[in-house]
């Protein structure tokens, strides 16, 4: 049995209600792709690599991550994502979600 939890309920938010979408709703590859990018300051690559951008199916929860030297890749990087996944699946991505480049320190 899977319980939900309705996030609605939990934050007090002005968002409208249609924005939200709950993973029993996402019944196909590409619906609904979550990304972040992350600061790995203590860590850098042999390669001076210092940030990760993942990308996570929500309906597979399969997870795609791309190192970057600077914050800068992180498009061209989407860009790349985007062509395999969409070529491989022969589906488009609908929804991208993400923090928006918000970082608690």
């Amino acid at each position: 049995m899977t319980y939900l939890l309705d996030v609605k309920h939990v934050f007090k938010t002005n968002m409208p209600e249609h924005l939200y979408v709950l993973s029993q709703e996402i019944s196909e590859f590409l619906k609904l792709i979550y990304s972040d990018v992350c600061d790995s300051s203590r860590v850098i690559t042999r390669g001076s690599r210092r940030y990760f951008l993942t990308f996570i199916n929500d309906y597979s929860k399969f997870c795609y991550t791309y190192l970057l030297k600077s914050m800068d890749e992180v498009f061209n990087w989407f860009k790349v994502y985007k062509i395999e996944t969409e070529n491989q699946l022969e589906r488009k991505i609908k929804i991208l979600r993400s923090d928006h480049g918000v970082s608690i320190p």
